[in-house]
């Protein structure tokens, strides 16, 4: 990466990483660069999503900035950024972003150095940042069975409608102890095309013989990239369930 005094650093991409799914009216995803002054001829802020080698984004100083391709009509292209007028159309304004917009975004940041009369020298640096949108689950449940024939407590828990892929675990807590670990568990998980949603549910098991006291079983979802978080308790002594459950997003 270049130094300032070489006349061009990009320093990173900020901004707002995370949105709730057609539910967030402007998220900026910026680029944050410097230009060593009298060498910003030819500048030019270009965006690009994913692996997509086509720019999704455009501004060269002193036109207007386009959106092209899946951010056609998805950006605020008034929204500036800076007032600096170097920097002032350097950021993605995303406009209520579902979640077909969720991805990495990659900024790179050229100017044309002019030496002489006759030669030039086309400079250039990039930073990435990754978008998450997600949609939250629309329903959420841990199960729990009564003890079988064996002594088996089955333990079930499953989320609906959430995008992207989220994880989901059981914990158990000896409320005595307050020792808490994870309990082994066969996993499932579904993803809808037509929907752009995963539907997820994992299943364990314990002996009711090894519980020796008051025992807490848990579930969490979570949404990486994201605060978003869903968790879910039973708590368990023998013949008796108490059930909570809390929720945060972000």
């Amino acid at each position: 990466m270049m130094t300032p005094s070489e006349g061009l650093e990009v320093l990173g991409v900020v901004g707002g990483r995370a949105a709730v799914n057609g539910s967030t009216p402007l998220v900026v995803l910026d680029c944050h660069y410097v230009i060593t002054p009298g060498e910003e001829a030819g500048l030019v802020v270009t965006w690009y999503h994913g692996h997509n080698p086509r720019p999704v984004y455009q501004w060269i100083h002193g036109t207007p900035p386009q959106a092209l391709g899946i951010l056609r009509g998805r950006l605020d292209l008034r929204y500036e950024s800076s007032p600096d007028h170097l920097k002032a159309h350097s950021a993605l304004a995303f406009v209520t972003p579902t979640t077909e917009l969720a991805g990495p975004y990659t900024c790179r940041v050229a100017t044309y150095m002019q030496e002489d009369s006759a030669t030039g020298e086309f400079v250039e640096d990039s930073a990435t940042g990754e978008f998450v949108v997600y949609t939250p689950a629309s329903q959420f449940d841990l199960k729990m069975s009564k003890p079988l024939h064996d002594g088996k407590i089955v333990f079930v828990c499953d989320a609906q409608n959430v995008f992207p892929e989220p994880n989901i675990a059981l914990f158990s807590t000896d409320t005595a102890s307050k020792s808490r670990v994870p309990l082994p568990g066969i996993l499932h998980k579904d993803y809808d095309v037509a929907t752009n949603l995963y539907q997820v549910s994992v299943e364990s098991f314990v002996m009711g013989q090894d519980l020796a006291g008051e025992t807490l079983f848990e579930c969490v979802l979570s949404i990486p990239g994201t605060s978003y978080a869903l968790r879910e308790t039973l708590l368990y002594y023998p013949d008796v369930i108490s059930r909570s459950a809390t929720a945060e997003a972000g």
